[in-house]
Formats: structure tokens, C-alpha cells, sequence
């Protein structure tokens, strides 16, 4: 009799196992989302240059009219919450005179918000709007510091204060390039 107790409650335990592994396999299935969701982003650079005469660089504007002017791409991965990316920016003052150049180098995703596909774009084109950790490396000068990056494309069902673009929050007291002016950004998952 204590030999078929064990029996059964092995036989419990297994079967138990089972169903839940069955129903976290059903539910990752179910919300959409594989366990590898990647993407390729772009902003002001690549294939969305032939989308409009403004698409590239992605322009940005701050309070006291400087702007900035950036263009990169790279990859991120949901689940990971990982982002490499890298591209270029130049600084400019109100007048248009340039205050600065320099690359940025993302290494960090912290959010994402899809906005979903167009009937009239490839299926692998999403909207949506990402926000990434970077980090500046001026040309000359300093040795770099940590910037927040959103890059919003406007591809699929975006809410109505959506705004097609980039922003660019410096750490500590740099200048916030918070008025999104021109270009054009895209989002390609893979």
C-alpha cells in the first residue's frame, strides 16, 4: 500500500508539472509575444532617408532654441531589455551656428510601447515609442555622459499626441531637446 501512495503522488506531482508548463507555453503564445522579440531600430539614418526630404537627421529642439541633430540605428531585445546602437549627432546653436559634434553609443532599452503595423507597409514595420539609455561621446572636450533617448514612429496606431521623432534628455544640468522639429524614425522587428 505505501508502494502506490508513492506511485500517486509521483504520478501528481508529474502530471501537475505538466499543466502548468502547458499553460505558460499557451500564455506566451497568447499575449503575442515570443520570448525573443527583437527589433532593429532607426532614427533619421537608413531606409526611413527615402521616406522624405526631412526624414534624416532626426532634428530636436530645446528651450533656448539650440538644436540637435541625430542619426543612428541598432537592434533591442524585449525580454533582455537590451539595446546596442550608435550613430552621430551635431549641436547646434539658435543662430545654426555648430556648438559641438559627436557619436552616441545606446546601451540600454527601458521601455518599449508598440503601436502596431500599416496595411500599406511591410508587415515587419511597427510604430511605436522606445526609450533608451546612451551615452554622448563628444568630438572634443569632455569625455562623454548619459543621455535618455526617445525615438517615437508614428507607424500603426499611435495615440493622438504621438509625434513623429526624437527627444533628447541629458543627465544633470546639461540642455533637454524636449520639441521634436523633423525627421522620420522606424521600428523593424525581427
Amino acid at each position: 500500500m505505501r508502494f502506490t501512495r508513492v506511485r500517486l503522488l509521483l504520478f501528481t506531482t508529474l502530471f501537475g508539472s505538466y499543466i502548468v508548463i502547458f499553460a505558460l507555453l499557451y500564455l506566451a503564445t497568447a499575449t503575442g509575444e515570443s520570448a525573443l522579440t527583437n527589433y532593429q531600430f532607426f532614427a533619421g539614418s537608413g531606409v526611413v532617408c527615402g521616406f522624405s526630404s526631412t526624414a534624416c537627421p532626426d532634428i530636436s529642439q530645446a528651450k533656448d532654441g539650440s538644436t540637435i541633430e541625430l542619426s543612428g540605428e541598432g537592434t533591442f531585445s524585449l525580454q533582455a531589455k537590451s539595446a546596442f546602437g550608435s550613430g552621430s549627432y551635431t549641436r547646434k546653436a539658435a543662430s545654426g551656428s555648430i556648438i559641438g559634434t559627436g557619436t552616441w553609443t545606446a546601451y540600454e532599452l527601458i521601455s518599449f510601447k508598440s503601436y502596431g503595423t500599416s496595411l500599406n507597409l511591410p508587415s515587419d514595420y511597427e510604430g511605436g515609442l522606445a526609450k533608451f539609455r546612451l551615452l554622448l561621446r563628444p568630438t572634443s572636450g569632455f569625455l562623454g555622459f548619459h543621455a535618455l533617448l526617445e525615438v517615437e514612429c508614428n507607424i500603426g496606431r499611435p495615440p493622438a499626441s504621438a509625434i513623429e521623432g526624437i527627444t533628447l534628455t541629458t543627465s544633470g544640468k546639461g540642455v533637454n531637446f524636449s520639441k521634436k522639429i523633423s525627421g522620420s524614425t522606424l521600428f523593424v522587428r525581427n
